[in-house]
């Protein structure tokens, strides 16, 4: 048990300001899309680093991802990141 206080103490960090949000909050629906369009729109940085490392040779090797599929997947983040921003300007 004496080990797991880091891990205690950074749950209840976590969980407590999430759980007061939840509490207060009087439209759940609005707080949940918003919290989609902010996933779409944040998790595209990672997803563009994460394909150029996936496209190098000098780092994985045989795994790399050819040049056509890094271009696709390039296209599919960007066309999130468009759907993000228009529903962050729509939903104003």
């Amino acid at each position: 048990m004496c080990e797991a206080k880091g891990f205690y103490a950074f749950y209840v960090v976590e969980i407590v300001p999430a759980a007061l949000i939840i509490l207060f909050m009087r439209d759940l629906v609005n707080l949940i899309l918003g919290i989609m369009i902010f996933n779409a729109i944040a998790l595209a940085i990672p997803t563009y680093l994460l394909i150029g490392l996936a496209s190098r040779k000098d780092v994985v090797g045989d795994y790399a991802i050819g040049r056509a599929r890094a271009i696709v997947l390039y296209i599919v983040t960007t066309a999130l990141i468009i759907a993000g921003a228009y529903a962050v300007v729509t939903a104003v």
